[in-house]
Order: structure tokens, then C-alpha cells, then sequence
């Protein structure tokens, strides 16, 4: 057989294949290399409508004139360039690093509710720096010195990116006055950026065509034009500059209280302490302070990134025909899933006894092969109640629909603390009392401290009361967030249960030392302060915010408490309180965010939601929920009788239940307790001892600082956000109102003008009349409608000077009507009879 010559049919058959294959390996080549040249022929197009744009641009920019469009266009190339570069790190895995900041970077602004003209237009000075490395060969760098400086080129580049995103994140963060009187240098700061990604650029190019087979394609930016589109000012900045300059240049005007509030004033902004702060501080120190915090944000966003792009891929399992069981990673919760027969969601109680039966399963067959019992057995006591279900339920289910997903549960398996090496049964067991046990012992421990809180702030320095009081008011929202007492004998906690609490706790404490740690760490980096309601999923590492609240409050109160137990031996800066406060109250939206946003997925499954926050994660939401309630009837209806329910305590079965645990509470550890004791019971520092090391934020002020922005007044602090809103909106409608109903009151004053201009040449019958001794009546008509109208503007100024609190003075008043009236001469005696011949002729 081996002599025998292939037939000439076989012989064409094996040329076609064999040409098949070659050309399909040909088509799996230059598939990537297909996609990566439309991407760029996209970028191309998007980047070349914004150096359009740019060019386009010359003197002012009027703010109504740059629409979301121009933008828009402007941002475009930005989310070209991410999906170019995410094709080309397939080929090119040297970029990888770059395009992982670079689409966080880009991400982060894209997800904001409005875009500054300016940043817009330094974003598209980065794309066109970035869509060089579009046209990067695979096999550039093989040479090692080429490769070396590619890897340095794009370090550089990856440093400039994430420096011009930690500027974005403080700049979008200030208001707007500070925008304005600070404007000359931020737009400095963006040309500078805009200037470092053009010399990036350059040398990048430089490096790319040093291999002479490389062609790079390129859209070439004056960096002239994008300087001058930045430095354009609005008509609103150079109202601002006159002012300025009027004041002496912006040194001048920055140190004085009453230049500030006077140019807040005359560009229709408000101006309080933390503004003026604001204002004063250095752009510089401002981005330096802010780095860590934007460091933590960036690699949030990246890890979040890098699991959709995981998740993504792993979809294409479910085309496979093998059942969305595949797409779960756990091997045991894969068979648990096959078994149901579920698709991509199930009931969380069906998904719960499908986990039960099957660990039983599994536990009974080891010991029936090895002779011993299984080591997680015990969890068995946990996964077999139906009682612990909502809250094992609480820690899967994360939108508290009562369905898991398979995404959902991809996402609790991956929780599952590292380095512990807990089995899936131990982690689903940990939720079933573990969490709420730790909530308890963090409510203990901050409840103590909120007492101590308020003893210490008796003892301060006269010059830190009102400081202190400021900051105390916190503990009003923080009495709010609580959860039940301790009612795990309920579930059987107290009877004999041959160690399997024993074991749960050994899990449960493992879990608060780490979370501890953790979180700690996190808060470490940003020296205790949080920077808007996103820095709180950033600090608890995405956690949701009722997994991670009650340790997140103990340790800031922790530290806080520190500052103001130093208080009393030295004066603490009004900076340190404000951000202290401000902290609290991005923490409290966050919170009362979440809220809205259970309360609303309950109301679209037709739940009670009373009873779903009663219930839900011990009822940590119950309290505010009552109190957001409360203030909703209130606003509602005036005339509803005040809630008896003293929200700044709890009711008396809260307390006799409190007084039990005080007396038999044994869940706290002798740690917990001792790092606490370290701040309550420490001894206060005396007059010669330092300061404990980044315990201040700002410098003891050395002169009496302004105190006007701290205000103490309590009913403030308990509104929470939903019903300040509630109540700015029900304002905002009565001012509408208001407006209205003088409208109409103009309308019909402006229609007895019309009918009286309608009767025929009216100046002739007045004269008509006059000349026969009679009094003109069109004339007192008008003179009344004038009246009226004087009558009606009164009111309005009385209106405003009763909201300003100011009386005009009746001398002035005088002075006024004798410098109007001095040419009118005798027509200042027929007041009485009707109008003078000047008002007449005014109308």
C-alpha cells in the first residue's frame, strides 16, 4: 500500500484542503488585524471631527453655545481609543498596562453628568497621543533596547494619564465659584497637561518610526489651537477677571472675607467657610491630597473592568448548549445549579434547600467512605433552617429581589476572604448569624463611644466648642443606623448544640479581624476623610453598604474621636471639623442612597416595604426609614400631629433589651475591646507631648479663625437628603406659584390699559374735559391702573424685605419722594384728586 500513488482525485482532494487550511489560518491572522484597522479608521474619522471643532474655535466661548454635542464629539475619540487599544494589547501585551489607567481614566469621565469643555478638549489631545499605538507591530520591540524604551515611553505616559485624572476628579468636585476665581490656574494646569501629552506624543512617534517598515498613522494636533481653546473665556470668566482686577489681582482678594463674599455676590454664588477654604488652598496640594484616594477609585474601576471583560467572555459558554451551570466557577454550586435545572436566576429559598440537600449528600457519603464525619458538618445546622435563609439570602442576593443569579452567585464565591481558605458550605453558613453577631458587637462598641463622644465635648477648649458641636451633630443620623439586640437565643444559640456556635464564631471573628485590617488600611491612605458618596464603595472595596457600615462607623468615630479629645488640650483647626462633618455626611448619603435604592425594587415587586426594612439585615434601615417617613408626613401635612417617637433614643423595650446585653453581652473579644479602651481611656496628652503623627490634617491655626459656616442648628441634621430634596422642590413649586399669580395680576392690569387705549383718542377728551373744568376720568382710570401697579411692586418689596429682615426707613423714603417731587411744583396738591400731568403722560 505504501507504493501505491495517491489518484489524481485524492491528489486534488488534499491540495484543497490543504489550501483550506491555509487559508483559513490566513483569515484567523488577519482577523485581529481586520478589527484593529476599522477601530482606527473609526478613531481617525472621531479624531478629525474634533480637530475640526477645535479649529473652529476662536475668542470667547459663550457657555450657551458649547452644547452637550460639541462635548460629546470632543469626548468621542476618547472611547474610540479605548476599544483600539484593547484590540491592539491582544497583539501587543506591552501596552496592556497603559490601556488598563487609560480606560478607567476615560470611564470615570464618561460616567459624569456633565462634561467640562475644557477637559473634554484635553481628552482629545490624549486620544490623538494614544492612536499612534494603534498601528504598533506585533513584532516591534523584539529587539531588547527598542523594547526597553517602548516600556518607558508608555510608563511615562500611563503617569501623565493618571495625574490629568486625579486633577478631573478635584476639579469637578469644586463649585463653581471656586472654578471661577481659580480659573487662570486650572486652565494652566490643562494646558500643561495638554502640552505633556503633545511632547508624549512626539517622542513616541520618534520611537515608532524608528523601525523604517513602520508606518504610523497619525492625526496631527495644534497644540496652539488647544491651548487657545482653553484659555478662551466665557463671558461669566471675564466678569470675574474685572472684578479681580478692581480688587487689586487675585491675592488681594483672596485674603479678604469681604472681597470674597462680595464677588459671590455679584456673580449670583454663595460663599461659606469651606468655599473660602476652597478657594484659598493651593492647586498643587490640593491634587497631591487627593491622589490616594484617586488611586484607590482607579483601581476599583480597573477590577471592575478586568470581571466584566472576564464575565463577558465566559457568556459565550452559555452558546455552547451545555447549560448555564457552566458559567458558575465553584465546582460544588456548578452540580447544585445543574440540579435545579435552573437557568440564569432561581429563588434564593429554592437555591438555599438545593444547597442544603446537596452538602447533606456530600457529608453523609464522606463519612460513610472515610469512617469520620465530614469537617464542615456543622454547617449542616445552619443550611438546614429556614430560619436563617433571609439572611444568608442577604449576603447573595445583592439587589434584594429574593432571586440569585448566576452572576450574583459568581460574585459572593469570589468574596470569600482570601488567605482564610474557607469551604463554600463554611462561607454560606458564615452568613447566616456571623454578620449580624459582628453588627451587634460594632453597635456596642460605637454606642459607647457616641456616649464618650458627647462627655469630651463638655471638656474642650472654649475655642473648639462651637467647633466640637458642629461635629457632634452627626450623632443624630448615627443613633439612626442600628440593628436589633442581640436575639441569637432566639435561634437556638443557648441550647447545647455541640459546638457548632463554636465554630461559627472562630469564622466570625477571623472575619472582623480581616475587615478590620482591611477597611482600616483603606481609610489609612486617605487619612480618614471620604470625598463624595462613591469614596464609601471605594473604601469597603465595593462591598454593599450595609455588608460593611457598622465597621466602616466604628473606625472612623475611632479615629475621629482622637481629634477631639485633642481639642481639649489645644486648638484644633475649623478645616479639621469641616472635613470631619463632611465625611459623616457623604457616608449618611450613601446610606440613605442604598435605601432608595431597595425601597424601590421592594415597591416594584409589590412588597411591603415597612416590612421588608423591618426585616432586612437586622434592621439596619429601620430607623432612618421611620425617621425618612416621619418627615415626609410632616412635609405632607402641616396640620398632622408630631411622631411621638423619640428617634435620638431607642423606645423602652430597646432599652431594658439594651441592659440585658450589657450585663450578659460575651460576643465583643478582649482585642476589640482593648483598641478601644486605647482611645476612650487614654490618658490625655499633656501641654509638652507631640501630636500624634497624621493625626491633623491642617496646620493649629495661630489666629482666631471665621466660625460663620458652622452651623449648630439640630433640625438640619435630621433631615436626611431625600427630604431636603422633598422640601427644596416643594419650595421651588410655591415660588412658581408666587410668580404666577403676579403674573396674572400684571395680565389683567395690562388689559385695562389696552381698553383704555381703546376709546378713541383719549389726550382729546382729556383736554376736552379740562377745558370745561371737569375731572378727565380716563385720566383717574389711568392713574389708578398706575397705582395698582405701584401698589403691587410695594408689596413685593415688602416681601423681600421681610425675607432679608431689613425696614425701610421712613426718613429715606421722605428724602426720596422731595428729590422726585421738587420740579413738579403745584401738582404735588392735586395728589389728592388724582394723578399729575407727568404721570399722565407716563402712561
Amino acid at each position: 500500500m505504501a507504493g501505491i500513488k495517491p489518484t489524481r482525485a485524492q491528489a486534488m482532494a488534499d491540495a484543497v484542503n490543504a489550501s483550506s487550511i491555509e487559508a483559513n489560518i490566513k483569515q484567523q491572522q488577519s482577523g485581529k488585524g481586520y478589527a484593529i484597522r476599522e477601530l482606527i479608521s473609526s478613531a481617525q474619522e472621531k479624531l478629525q471631527n474634533a480637530e475640526d471643532l477645535v479649529s473652529k474655535t476662536e475668542g470667547v466661548i459663550d457657555s450657551t453655545k458649547v452644547t452637550k454635542k460639541i462635548v460629546s464629539d470632543l469626548l468621542a475619540p476618547a472611547q474610540a481609543i479605548v476599544s483600539l487599544l484593547d484590540a491592539v494589547a491582544d497583539v501587543h501585551p506591552a501596552i496592556k498596562v497603559v490601556a488598563v489607567i487609560v480606560k478607567g481614566v476615560i470611564q470615570l469621565e464618561l460616567a459624569r453628568h456633565e462634561n467640562d469643555k475644557q477637559i473634554a478638549v484635553v481628552y482629545f489631545t490624549m486620544s490623538s497621543l494614544l492612536f499612534l499605538l494603534g498601528d504598533l507591530d506585533p513584532l516591534f520591540g523584539d529587539e531588547q533596547e527598542l523594547h526597553q524604551r517602548l516600556h518607558i515611553r508608555l510608563d511615562a505616559v500611563g503617569d501623565t494619564v493618571k495625574d490629568f485624572g486625579n486633577f478631573c476628579e478635584v476639579y469637578y468636585r469644586h463649585k463653581s465659584i471656586t472654578k471661577l476665581l481659580r480659573s487662570s490656574g486650572y486652565k494652566e494646569k490643562l494646558s500643561g497637561y495638554a502640552s505633556d501629552f503633545a511632547d508624549h506624543k512626539k517622542e513616541l512617534h520618534v520611537l515608532l518610526t524608528s523601525q523604517s517598515s513602520l508606518k504610523v498613522a497619525d492625526i496631527q494636533v495644534d497644540v496652539k489651537k488647544i491651548v487657545a481653546f482653553i484659555d478662551a473665556k466665557t463671558a461669566k470668566e471675564q466678569k470675574t477677571d474685572e472684578l479681580i482686577e478692581g480688587m487689586g489681582g487675585l491675592d488681594a482678594a483672596l485674603k479678604s472675607d469681604k472681597n470674597l463674599d462680595e464677588l459671590a455676590k455679584k456673580l449670583g454664588e454663595k460663599m461659606d467657610t469651606s468655599t473660602r477654604r476652597a478657594v484659598r488652598a493651593d492647586i498643587d496640594e490640593a491634587l497631591k491630597a487627593n491622589v490616594l484616594m484617586f488611586e484607590l477609585k482607579l483601581d476599583r474601576i480597573s477590577q471592575h473592568i478586568q470581571e466584566s471583560v472576564e464575565g463577558s467572555t465566559k457568556t459565550i459558554l452559555l452558546k455552547l448548549d451545555e447549560g448555564p451551570h457552566m458559567y458558575i466557577e465553584d465546582p460544588d454550586v456548578q452540580s447544585i445549579w445543574k440540579e435545579m435545572g435552573s437557568r440564569l436566576s432561581a429563588k434564593t429559598r429554592v437555591f438555599l434547600d438545593a444547597v442544603h440537600s446537596y452538602f447533606s449528600r456530600k457529608f453523609i457519603q464522606h463519612e460513610l467512605d472515610t469512617g469520620s464525619p465530614h469537617p464542615d458538618v456543622w454547617t449542616l445546622h445552619f443550611l438546614s433552617k429556614i430560619i436563617f435563609y433571609p439572611s444568608i439570602g442577604d449576603g447573595i442576593d445583592e439587589d434584594s429581589s429574593g432571586f440569585v443569579s448566576v452572576h450574583e452567585v459568581n460574585s459572593f464565591l469570589k468574596s470569600r476572604p482570601k488567605g482564610l481558605n474557607w469551604s463554600v458550605a463554611q462561607w454560606i453558613a458564615f452568613w447566616a448569624a456571623a454578620p449580624y453577631k459582628t453588627d451587634v458587637e460594632h453597635q456596642s462598641k460605637i454606642e459607647s463611644m457616641v456616649s464618650s463622644l458627647e462627655s469630651l465635648a463638655e471638656d474642650v477648649l472654649s475655642q473648639n466648642q462651637k467647633r466640637v458641636k458642629y461635629f457632634c451633630g452627626i450623632t443624630k443620623k448615627l443613633n439612626l443606623i442600628s440593628v436589633y439586640d442581640n436575639i441569637l437565643a432566639f435561634y437556638g444559640e443557648s441550647d447545647e448544640n455541640d459546638g457548632t456556635y463554636e465554630a461559627l464564631e472562630k469564622l466570625r471573628v477571623a472575619w472582623r479581624n480581616l475587615e478590620l485590617k482591611r477597611i482600616k488600611a483603606n481609610l489609612e491612605k486617605t487619612r480618614y476623610r471620604l470625598k463624595g458618596v462613591e469614596a464609601v464603595a471605594i473604601i469597603t472595596d465595593g462591598r454593599r453598604v450595609e455588608q460593611s457600615i457598622m465597621c466602616l462607623i466604628y473606625l472612623l468615630l475611632h479615629h475621629h474621636m482622637k481629634i477631639v479629645k485633642l481639642a481639649t488640650v489645644q486648638t484644633v483647626s475649623v478645616a479639621e471639623f469641616e472635613d470631619m462633618r463632611e465625611t459623616w455626611e457623604y457616608l449618611f448619603d450613601a446610606f440613605d442612597q442604598r435605601l432608595d435604592t431597595l425601597l424601590e425594587v421592594w415597591r416594584q415587586q409589590r412588597l411591603d416595604t415597612s416590612t421588608q426594612v423591618e426585616c432586612y439585615a437586622g434592621g439596619l434601615f429601620k430607623r432612618w426609614h421611620e425617621k425618612n417617613q416621619a418627615d415626609e408626613d410632616e412635609s405632607d401635612s402641616e396640620e398632622d400631629d408630631e411622631s411621638d417617637y423619640d428617634y435620638s433614643s431607642g423606645s423602652e423595650e430597646d432599652e431594658e433589651d439594651g441592659d440585658e446585653d450589657q450585663e450578659g453581652d460575651e460576643t465583643g473579644s478582649v482585642d476589640h475591646g482593648r483598641e478601644l479602651a486605647s482611645v476612650l481611656s487614654s490618658p490625655t496628652k499633656g501641654k509638652g507631648e507631640t501630636i500624634p503623627e497624621n493625626l491633623l490634617l491642617y496646620p493649629v491655626p495661630t489666629e482666631p479663625e471665621d466660625e460663620d459656616g458652622l452651623s449648630t442648628d439640630d433640625e438640619s441634621d435630621w433631615e436626611s437628603p431625600a427630604i431636603r430634596r422633598k422640601k427644596a422642590d416643594a419650595e421651588m413649586r410655591k415660588r412658581v406659584e408666587n410668580i404666577e399669580e403676579k403674573m396674572s395680576v400684571v395680565e389683567d392690569l395690562l388689559r385695562q390699559l389696552l381698553a383704555i387705549q381703546g376709546h378713541g383718542d383719549i389726550k382729546q377728551s382729556q383736554d376736552d374735559q379740562v377745558d370745561n373744568g371737569e375731572h378727565p376720568a380716563s385720566s383717574t382710570a389711568a392713574c389708578n391702573l398706575k397705582k395698582d401697579l405701584v401698589d403691587h411692586d410695594g408689596d413685593d418689596e415688602d416681601e423681600q424685605n421681610e425675607d432679608d429682615g431689613d425696614e425701610r426707613n421712613e426718613d429715606d423714603e421722605d428724602e426720596r419722594n422731595e428729590d422726585d417731587g421738587e420740579d413738579d411744583g403745584e401738582d404735588d396738591e392735586d395728589e389728592d384728586e388724582g394723578c399729575s400731568d407727568n404721570e399722565e403722560s407716563d402712561y
